[in-house]
């Protein structure tokens, strides 16, 4: 692939509470050509919402949408040829609590995770965007993400014997963000089929998942 953009998002939470969820799932989506991505939540609000999303400003979300909306834009998701999906697992029940009770660490290594196996995947020549939903923690690990994902794409590079690619880095929110919005859609789809034993999201896109890994 000469070009990738990636978007990054999370479902579950890092806490250790009684209340916490046993599973967190960080999901990517990467692609070369960012067109039809675009449309699919544009095209969901339009005939799922009518009147009522002729701006595209409603923000749609995984956990709060109806099933025919998960269903609609995850079909629409399905049929996009060069879509490919990641996923990196914690199963909080697995690990050591002590060695979890860090929880920026945790996220900062998921992310390095999930970034590393998409670079084995693809080997990017030309140019590598990543957009991360914004972190559920201090402004301080947003700055220690920047740096973590630049030295592990440059260190996998350099295992690899390739030239690395031009890369660049946002983090933002999903609105106004369609990447990020349908990545909130795949992992949230992966989040019900671990959490609820529901895979029926997790089938509609499962033949567009290139890897699917546990982090311990």
């Amino acid at each position: 692939m000469n070009h990738c953009r990636a978007f990054i998002d999370e479902s579950g939470d890092f806490g250790l509470s009684k209340g916490a969820s046993r599973y967190v799932i960080m999901a990517a989506i990467f692609l070369e050509n960012l067109r039809r991505i675009e449309k699919v939540p544009n095209r969901v609000r339009r005939i799922e919402l009518g009147n009522r999303a002729t701006k595209n400003n409603i923000e749609l979300s995984f956990h709060s949408e109806s099933d025919s909306i998960r269903k609609h834009l995850l079909e629409d998701v399905s049929r996009i040829d060069d879509l490919h999906i990641g996923i990196i697992i914690l199963d909080k029940s697995r690990i050591d609590s002590r060695r979890h009770s860090q929880r920026e660490s945790a996220y900062l290594l998921m992310c390095k995770r999930l970034v590393e196996e998409i670079v084995r995947f693809e080997r990017i020549r030309g140019s590598f965007e990543i957009t991360f939903h914004r972190s559920p923690f201090h402004r301080s690990v947003t700055q220690a993400l920047r740096g973590s994902m630049f030295n592990s794409i440059l260190s996998e590079y350099r295992r690899m014997r390739w030239i690395p690619p031009k890369i660049s880095m946002q983090m933002r929110s999903s609105e106004g963000c369609n990447g990020l919005i349908v990545t909130d859609f795949i992992a949230g789809s992966a989040y019900r089929k671990y959490s609820s034993d529901d895979p029926q999201y997790y089938e509609i896109i499962k033949d567009a998942i290139c890897f699917e890994k546990e982090w311990r």
